[in-house]
């Protein structure tokens, strides 16, 4: 998948974050179990 924006620091920065969310998302999901 590649981000379809011009500025290179602002996509990377968006990737971050939202693997960032996945993680803490991720991490809630675990620990409810």
């Amino acid at each position: 998948l590649e981000p379809r924006c011009s500025p290179k620091v602002g996509c990377t920065l968006v990737a971050y974050t939202l693997n960032y969310y996945i993680i803490i998302f991720t991490e809630i999901i675990t620990s409810r179990d």
